[in-house]
This record gives C-alpha cells, sequence and structure tokens, in this order.
C-alpha cells in the first residue's frame, strides 16, 4: 500500500513564496540599481498597519516602502504615504539579523513618524539570508514597493472613559453611555471641521440671555465692555486719582485738587511774613507822622520870617 502525504505549508513560509505583503503587481525594484537589486520574496513575509483613519481620509493602496537600508547586523525601512499633498513618510522599522539559519519570521514594530494619524502595526522579516548580499541604500517609489491592500486596516481611537477634575480633585472615572447637558446660561453646538477633519463641541455662554442681562452690567454710561467683558476707568487728570481695592471689589476715586495744599509749616510761614509786613507799616506809618509834624514846624518858621 502507498501512502500519499498532503503537506500544507503554514502561513508565513507560503508567504516566502509569494510577493506578499507587497502587491503582486509591485517589482520590487529600487529607483537605481539592476534587476538583482530586486527586494527577495522571502524578506517580509507579513505586516499590519492600522491607522486612526477613515476609507475617505486614507487610501489603503497608496502606502509603499520609499527606502530600505542593508548593513551588517540588520535592516531599515521607511514606509511612506502617497496623499492629495504629496508623499510623506509615516514609519520606521528596524530590523536586527542575529545572523543565523533559525532566525526566521521575526516580528518587529512599526515606529510612527511625524504623528500620522495614530499609525501603529508591525513587521515580519522571513529571513535575512537574501538581502545580506545587498549591503546599501535603495530607494523606491510606489509601483515598485506598492504594499498589498490587506495590510491597512482602519481603527477610531475610543474613549473608555471620562474623569471630572474639580478645583485640582479628581472624580472616580464615568463609565458606560455619557450625555453632556448644557447648564444654566450655558450653550453646546455641534459643528465639523473640515481643516481638522473631526466634529467639535463647543461650550460657550448664552449671548443676550435674560438672567446673564439681570446679573451683568451691560454698559457704563453707553460704554460697552471689551471682548473680554472689562470696562477700563483712566483718569486724564493729575487732580483725579483712581486706586483699586481687590479685596473690597471696590474702585475708589480721589479727587487732589480740593484739598488744602498746606500745613501747619506752610501757615506758620505765611503768618509770620504777614506780621513782618504789618510792622513794616506800622514804621512807614510812624515815619509819615514825624515827616508831617517837621513839614508843620518848617511852615510856622517860615511864617515868623515873613518868608
Amino acid at each position: 500500500m502507498v501512502v500519499i502525504g498532503v503537506i500544507n505549508q503554514e502561513f508565513l513560509h507560503h508567504n516566502a513564496n509569494r510577493s506578499y505583503p507587497f502587491a503582486e503587481r509591485a517589482t520590487k525594484t529600487p529607483n537605481i540599481g539592476a534587476q538583482e537589486a530586486a527586494v527577495p520574496n522571502n524578506f517580509l513575509v507579513a505586516a499590519k498597519i492600522v491607522v486612526n483613519a477613515t476609507p475617505e481620509q486614507v487610501n489603503v493602496a497608496n502606502f509603499y516602502i520609499s527606502r530600505l537600508t542593508v548593513y551588517h547586523g540588520g535592516v531599515n525601512f521607511i514606509i511612506n504615504y502617497r496623499g492629495n499633498e504629496g508623499d510623506i513618510k509615516v514609519g520606521t522599522v528596524t530590523a536586527i539579523d542575529l545572523g543565523t539559519h533559525d532566525h526566521l519570521n521575526i516580528t518587529v514594530p512599526i515606529i510612527a513618524l511625524n504623528n500620522w494619524k495614530g499609525l501603529s502595526g508591525h513587521v515580519t522579516v522571513g529571513t535575512f539570508e537574501q538581502v545580506r548580499s545587498m549591503l546599501g541604500d535603495y530607494s523606491f517609489d510606489l509601483p515598485a514597493t506598492q504594499l498589498d491592500v490587506d495590510v491597512v486596516s482602519f481603527s477610531s481611537a475610543a474613549v473608555t472613559s471620562i474623569t471630572v477634575i474639580e478645583n485640582g480633585a479628581a472624580h472616580a472615572p464615568i463609565y458606560g453611555d455619557i450625555q453632556i447637558v448644557a447648564g444654566e446660561n450655558i450653550k453646546i453646538d455641534e459643528s465639523y471641521d473640515n481643516e481638522t477633519q473631526s466634529t467639535e463641541l463647543r461650550i460657550s455662554r448664552v449671548i443676550n440671555d435674560v438672567i446673564e442681562r439681570r446679573r451683568c452690567i451691560q454698559t457704563i454710561n453707553m460704554v460697552p465692555p471689551d471682548v473680554d467683558g472689562n470696562i477700563a476707568i483712566v483718569s486724564h487728570s493729575p487732580c483725579l486719582q483712581v486706586e483699586n481695592d481687590v479685596n473690597a471689589s471696590t474702585v475708589v476715586l480721589t479727587e487732589t485738587c480740593c484739598d488744602p495744599c498746606c500745613g501747619c509749616e506752610e501757615l506758620s510761614v505765611i503768618k509770620q511774613g504777614i506780621q513782618n509786613l504789618l510792622q513794616a507799616n506800622n514804621e512807614v506809618r510812624l515815619y509819615q507822622q514825624k515827616l508831617e509834624q517837621q513839614l508843620v514846624q518848617l511852615a510856622s518858621t517860615f511864617s515868623v520870617t515873613g518868608i
């Protein structure tokens, strides 16, 4: 009796004989170099890229390896994405070659570049056996190293809980269905930002609300506040001083020109000056009286002598 055995290859070993994780039509040939420098099929045997995006934002057929550097001890390559605004580096991978024949199917993580849409993932290096002879630095274009569309998948970042922090103290995390409810004099607007491609919940105060008008100052002497709700009180005269008492929530206006300008020392000098003036006036009056007496005597002398 003859027994016929059926041997099925495991997934990674099977990939060593086909183009995957590259697209089947990918040439794997560098921009500059001969055909023998093409990336061997058994080098990469699996890959997984996860992006925090939607099919409208990211085309899964536009990922490719733009650069491959082979050196003694390992390899490094760059993953690019071709978008509407050109090519951008989105991830990098470094794999270490231990130089042994049993060093097979090694999975290494993808390190995201430029914080590109929360990219994460990994690649699996089947074997370094053939790439060891390709020491050098190689660059590729999209048709050469396009990754298969099954390599890329979409994932939305999930919020597992919400924590309320009040006055520096954190409340217990909130789970399950959560509703955001607008309180008194608060409104919540929902809008879509085309630039960031995300939905925004904007929390703001209610303008011209009846309660708000009753609680707040609308104008001072018909002057409205600025965008921050402040009205500045400024003095343009040296006689008017403006002082703020923050603790008492008071603005004090002081008129300095109506206050007495002289103290005891100044009044004493003025008083002494007036007394000196009165004394001088008395002396002048006495001199005048003496002069009048002398004139009377002179007149009587002239009358006696007949002059």
